[in-house]
């Protein structure tokens, strides 16, 4: 009988599954890594190509998983004569007019409004008693009991037909997990996820080599742990932001005591802090992201801007100066008279409670995003803007996301900020300012990636 030659791949673990690492997530594929992506948090809203440390023995163990569609938040199963009231932002549940329970909502795309990723269920005193989790299948995968002050005492995932897979003692941290008619006991989440890496490796034609991670918490330890046989040494992708000096667990890694052979940094000022607190270039070196831009700028005549608030820097004054540019203000909530006021001039158009499908074919549509709104920013818009290659202004007293904006694009008053303006406008070339946009947000290219991670 043939022996089976086992692929060797590196495993991606990151510690909880967010913007960050979703980017990271993008860019190892684009350029190519087809190892497995492992979320060491519990998320049950994950891209199907991430698998959580926990949903494993839940999920993955099964076949033919039946699949369907998130909970919206009115399917909450709740008792007889309660009610439930929500808006886009989360929901309650009601009994007569006491709160008895909290909804909310999967944050992971948010053309997918309302869908409901936890429910926190209270007493009648407004204690928290437990919390139901559902996964993007709409089923209800876990529970967390709480201690009598509504503290976080112990979390149960459970199989589809409701029997507890996996129990964690979030005062201790010992795991349980009941498989296969035998019940596992890890003390430290770090066993837990290399008993998982050897179940992989066990029934898949998966050898893992090189562990690379993002954090230097329980991913860093399964890196110091796993016996498996080295390619080109780990590699730490640091996501955090800038700091005073060099972390701990990150100096035994620059003294050569691990198998971390490369400390990719994917913050330009934290990249820059940590050489100035005396990182070895030899270990530490920058890396962004590969972008997965959707158009092209071409430098029209539209402007956007994403709020839920009325307070927009001088939006009138810009109108009113900008006569040849149309200005897009969209709002997912209904819009005060003082927009609507605004609205009446004939180069802005309001969008209140704009539909997702309008969303897109805005930021289609506009090749200028202006941050200028006060209050919180919607619609993930700076980000967004960045990927429809926009090119982003704000002012200091407004900005929202600092890192998709070039540093001499945001501006101290929105006078400055029009002086700018009047420069780019007519010019009618973006080409220089975009690209200080792009080496602001560390854009890197496919081939970039190959060299760095596979020597290729």
């Amino acid at each position: 009988m043939d022996k089976i030659v086992k692929m060797k791949t590196s495993a991606l673990l990151l510690d909880r599954y967010d913007d960050k690492a979703n980017m990271l997530r993008e860019s190892v594929r684009a350029a190519g890594f087809m190892g497995p992506v492992l979320s060491l948090s519990d998320d049950a809203f994950l891209p199907d190509d991430v698998m959580s440390i926990y949903h494993y023995f839940i999920r993955h163990d099964l076949q033919n998983f039946p699949g369907g569609k998130a909970r919206y938040f009115n399917q909450v199963d709740i008792p007889e004569f309660w009610y439930i009231k929500g808006d886009n932002s989360g929901a309650k549940i009601y009994d007569m007019d006491k709160v008895r329970g909290e909804i909310f909502y999967a944050d992971f795309n948010p053309a997918q409004r309302r869908l409901v990723k936890r429910v926190d269920w209270f007493s009648e005193n407004g204690v928290k008693q437990y919390s139901d989790y559902y996964d993007k299948y709409g089923v209800l995968y876990g529970r967390m009991i709480c201690d009598a002050q509504g503290n976080d005492n112990q979390m149960s995932w459970f199989d589809l037909n409701g029997r507890e897979i996996i129990i964690e003692n979030k005062v201790t941290n010992d795991i349980i997990l009941n498989r296969q008619g035998k019940t596992y006991i890890f003390h430290r989440k770090t066993d837990f996820v290399i008993y998982l890496l050897k179940i992989v490796e066990e029934f898949t034609n998966i050898e893992f080599t090189d562990i690379w991670y993002n954090s230097l918490s329980h991913p860093f330890f399964v890196s110091v742990e796993w016996q498996g046989e080295r390619e080109n040494g780990d590699v730490l992708f640091w996501q955090e932001g800038p700091r005073q000096s060099i972390p701990g667990n990150m100096r035994i890694i620059l003294e050569g005591n691990t198998k971390t052979s490369r400390i990719l940094v994917q913050n330009r000022e934290s990249y820059e802090g940590l050489i100035h607190a005396k990182a070895s270039t030899e270990y530490v070196k920058p890396l962004g992201f590969i972008y997965n831009y959707q158009k092209k700028n071409t430098a029209g005549s539209d402007v956007l801007i994403c709020t839920n608030s009325d307070q927009i820097e001088h939006i009138d004054d810009i109108a009113k100066k900008y006569t040849d540019k149309h200005f897009h203000i969209c709002a997912v909530t209904e819009m005060s008279q003082k927009l609507l006021d605004i609205g009446k001039l004939d180069n802005v158009s309001l969008y209140p409670s704009v539909s997702m499908a309008m969303v897109q074919e805005l930021f289609n549509k506009c090749d200028y995003y202006l941050d200028i709104n006060y209050g919180g920013q919607i619609l993930d818009a700076v980000k967004t803007a960045y990927l429809y290659e926009q090119l982003i202004i704000g002012i200091e007293i407004t900005v929202h996301n600092r890192q998709y904006i070039a540093p001499d694009h945001i501006f101290v008053n929105w006078k400055d900020m029009c002086a700018f303006l009047d420069q780019v406008f007519v010019k009618g070339d973006l080409k220089d300012e975009l690209c200080a946009q792009k080496n602001k947000a560390m854009d890197e290219s496919v081939k970039t990636y190959k060299k760095i991670l596979f020597y290729s």
